[in-house]
């Protein structure tokens, strides 16, 4: 065919040409043979492309490894770590965590105490003073020099509590404003600070008070006015009632604060027929104030026998007889109010220091021990001592120190070696020794613990996955059980409806009536506070949100047409809940039912703030509830499952949002 030209208009009216041959009507496909082509993607199943969805979520997949994790670790650890938890040790009690040596400065198992007060008897050739015992919670602890790490010289300043280590201060005496303004209710609620018992006898002796107040200050409190008296007991007086008989020393209406009182001349002028008092005391008598809250700060009080200091009742040093015992009755000043007094420190001067302090050397490190020659013998029939360690002479006993080399004797020197002997005579030896303290526990050597030890000395890392097992045990049991009853239920009343329906949802309205927490306590209560006690009461309420859930996805596709289309071909009830319908709401269900464990892990934890926890288990609740009290002091103890917690949660969250898309039919095949 020749090529020939063709005209043609089109809708807008212009004109076009086109040039036509034979090459133009060839086939393309005349020369080819056709057949079908093999599909590039292969075939897959439902779950098999659910799986694949969901590793394609990056945040689910990373949910679902630290989940893993923690399941995994919460069945190792607690077995691979050896340490002991059935036990409580104190000696090992609230070391902080460690994963590196002392002295790097982060997790390196020690404890940075600031403002420490130093013991001034400590202090050596090159200035520096090492910290006195100090009380925590209620502990006292003191501090061992060969375990401070890091040590600052020592800094001078003041203290307001008693102490064996300051001196000097203010004693300040105070007394609150009262709700009476009438003479006679002010005079019977005077402050008195009274000395310890004096006995005196003016025909042999010559007595002296010499006292003075300080120019300290009391905030909210005004100086106020004050008598010192000396009061003794009348011939009929009942024991433990105040001394009857009174003589003025110093008159509340006089405007001095120090003074030299002659006792010998006011006594006799006074009580001219007495010679001798016994039983007596001298009396600071603070006056309370309707208008303001008053006080006295004595600097010292100095009481003279024959111009000698009696030092049971003077006081020389505020702060040294604030800090004696009350059961020291020769030098203990008392206090006598109807509520309204006080007694206080003010000022004292003391040194503080910064250290840095070795929690595990204090605690396992070589310490000084006195052993008995049993132990000793013992070791050596052991053979954790060798044979000729002890040589006995005729009147003495030898030790002979060298290397020995043997690890399984907690000695490592031996400082000297006392004769002793019993009330039968037997002789028998005493070794003070330096010992590891470790080896003495029973370690084989110097344990670190990676989150520390609790209030009883346990190993925190261990009793956390011990608790995150039996939490993980209770979530996922309970959890299952209500999964399983709430989608059942759930089917049934979503799938048939009706009165079924109806029936099923006031049963579920009341059950759900009554809060979770007053069922779980009456539970606990009635029947223990065992774990399945605990999974049973968490059953009773907790199928409900799955069944609810289950019902509305019911609802939203047993009308759907392929549901439809599948009961006109003849598919029964059985087969179109569990073929048709359940696959298609499994992803909404599976999300709310997977947040379902960390919610009981919660709940558990929120009954055993309740004190209602598990008894004989460990749990992470428990722990918490447990260490509560140690916020402030010791904030890792729950701060460790604490943030266990917290990864539960959100893995759980991304694991479930990652459920949910992985098995959303209407996803499939989608490469998003």
């Amino acid at each position: 065919m020749e090529e020939k030209e063709f005209q043609y208009i089109d809708s807008g009216n212009v004109s076009h040409s086109v040039k036509l041959n034979n090459d133009d009507f060839k086939l393309v496909q005349i020369d080819k043979s056709i057949h079908d082509t093999k599909f590039k993607n292969k075939p897959t199943t439902f779950f098999k492309d659910a799986l694949k969805r969901f590793c394609k979520n990056k945040s689910s997949v990373t949910g679902a490894v630290i989940l893993g994790v923690l399941l995994v670790l919460s069945f190792v650890l607690p077995v691979a770590i050896t340490y002991d938890t059935e036990k409580q040790h104190p000696v090992e009690q609230f070391l902080p965590p460690k994963l590196f040596d002392a002295g790097t400065g982060f997790w390196d198992g020690t404890v940075e105490y600031k403002d420490k007060i130093a013991d001034p008897s400590t202090k050596d050739s090159n200035g520096y003073m090492y910290p006195g015992e100090s009380k925590v919670q209620g502990y006292t602890i003191s501090f061992e020099k060969s375990s401070i790490v890091k040590l600052s010289l020592p800094k001078q300043g003041v203290t307001n509590v008693p102490s064996p280590y300051g001196n000097g201060g203010s004693i300040i005496i105070s007394s609150d404003k009262l709700s009476n303004d009438s003479e006679e209710y002010i005079n019977n609620h005077l402050v008195k600070y009274f000395s310890p018992s004096i006995s005196i006898d003016l025909s042999t002796n010559n007595y002296l008070i010499n006292y003075m107040l300080s120019d300290d200050t009391y905030d909210g409190y005004e100086l106020g006015e004050y008598s010192i008296t000396f009061e003794y007991p009348s011939e009929t007086q009942e024991a433990g009632v105040l001394n009857e008989n009174q003589i003025v020393l110093k008159d509340f209406n006089e405007k001095v604060n120090n003074k030299i009182i002659n006792l010998n001349s006011i006594l006799t002028e006074k009580a001219p027929t007495i010679t001798k008092y016994e039983n007596a005391y001298i009396s600071f008598n603070l006056k309370a104030s309707s208008k303001t809250n008053t006080f006295i700060p004595i600097k010292n009080f100095f009481y003279e026998v024959n111009n000698t200091t009696d030092e049971n009742v003077s006081i020389t040093d505020a702060c040294k007889k604030l800090y004696i015992d009350s059961s020291d009755k020769l030098s203990y000043w008392n206090i006598y109010s109807f509520g309204n007094g006080a007694r206080e420190l003010k000022g004292a001067t003391c040194y503080y220091v910064d250290f840095t302090y070795d929690a595990y050397d204090a605690v396992y490190g070589i310490k000084q021990m006195t052993i008995d020659q049993s132990s000793i013998q013992n070791y050596i029939d052991k053979g954790k001592l060798p044979k000729d360690f002890i040589t006995n002479r005729s009147n003495y006993i030898n030790v002979n120190l060298y290397e020995m080399g043997y690890d399984d004797t907690p000695i490592v020197y031996v400082n000297s070696v006392k004769l002793s002997s019993d009330e039968t005579g037997n002789v028998y030896y005493k070794f003070e020794c330096g010992i590891y303290n470790y080896k003495l526990l029973g370690y084989d050597k110097m344990p670190t613990f990676l989150f520390g030890t609790n209030q009883v000395g346990q190993d925190l890392l261990k009793i956390v996955f011990i608790g995150l097992r039996t939490s993980l045990l209770l979530g996922l049991i309970s959890s299952a059980i209500c999964f399983i009853f709430g989608l059942v239920w759930g089917s049934i009343a979503g799938y048939f409806g009706g009165l079924p329906d109806l029936l099923m949802e006031r049963f579920t309205d009341i059950l759900s009536g009554i809060p979770w927490i007053v069922m779980m306590t009456l539970m606990i209560l009635k029947f223990g506070q065992s774990f399945w006690i605990f999974c049973l009461a968490l059953c009773l309420t907790g199928w409900i949100g799955t069944s609810a859930v289950t019902r509305t996805q019911f609802y939203r596709f047993r009308g759907r047409e392929y549901v439809l289309a599948s009961r006109t071909l003849g598919a029964g009830n059985v087969r179109l809940i569990f073929r048709h319908i359940l696959p298609n709401a499994m992803g909404t269900i599976i999300t709310s039912s997977v947040l379902m464990i960390p919610s009981v892990i919660f709940s558990e934890a929120t009954i055993s703030y309740l004190g209602l926890g598990l008894k004989g288990l460990q749990s992470l609740g428990v722990i918490l509830s447990d260490n509560q009290k140690f916020l402030q002091s010791y904030p890792h103890l729950l701060v460790v499952p604490a943030i266990i917690i917290a990864l539960l949660m959100i893995s759980f969250n991304l694991f479930g949002n990652g459920l949910r898309d992985a098995f959303n039919p209407s996803l499939k095949g989608s490469d998003e």
